[in-house]
């Protein structure tokens, strides 16, 4: 066998096992896989640096008893969904974080913006480029995920209404001038030591 044979037999073998990684979900099967996932944080499965050793195989396994006869595998399956929701999550993150961009505003959860705020959240992160004109159903059960706002109860603010809230503000009194962006890291604005830091400063007061 020729060099040049052998080396078109290794191409189409390494794109045939490429294409079995590549599977499409049905809507039930993500939403087993996202209360799947919620349960690992109530459990304790997951750290400031990601999920413990071993939460493929326990995701698997809550797959497989949901879905019994299911061809799911925690490698490559579930932890190419997983990683893909989370670049998701932290793009949306990111992009809601800016001044007058709003979100799920007639109840289709996709993002509100002007040409001009695309314009420069694009520029910022390549994985936003085909965000805009999508449904993203699922940020809530992303923030509980992957999220870093262990903000919970009744007290807790919704973060989409007060970005919402803010949105439409700037909207009717352009409190931003034109141009300035802030622009967010991948962590949530407010965190648990945000808080801590602002409770101990008021008892010091």
């Amino acid at each position: 066998m020729s060099s040049a044979t052998q080396g078109s037999n290794d191409c189409r073998v390494r794109g045939n096992k490429s294409d079995k990684t590549r599977r499409s979900w049905s809507t039930r099967e993500e939403e087993v896989l996202l209360t799947a996932l919620k349960e690992l944080v109530v459990q304790g499965w997951k750290s400031d640096n990601g999920f413990r050793a071993g939460y493929l195989y326990k995701l698997e396994e809550a797959m497989k008893k949901e879905f019994p006869s299911t061809d799911l595998k925690g490698m490559p399956h579930i932890n190419s969904k997983t990683t893909t929701w989370k670049k998701n999550y932290h793009s949306l993150s990111a992009m809601l974080n800016r001044s007058g961009v709003g979100f799920n505003l007639k109840g289709t959860h996709m993002i509100d913006c002007n040409d001009e705020q695309w314009e420069q959240i694009v520029k910022c992160d390549a994985n936003a480029k085909l965000m805009r004109f999508k449904s993203w159903p699922h940020l809530d059960a992303w923030r509980e995920i992957f999220g870093k706002d262990r903000a919970t109860g009744e007290n807790a603010e919704d973060v989409m209404d007060a970005v919402n809230e803010l949105h439409q503000s700037q909207d009717v009194f352009q409190l931003i001038p034109e141009g300035d962006h802030y622009v967010p890291t991948h962590e949530e604005p407010f965190t648990e030591d945000v808080a801590e830091d602002s409770v101990s400063q008021n008892q010091r007061e």
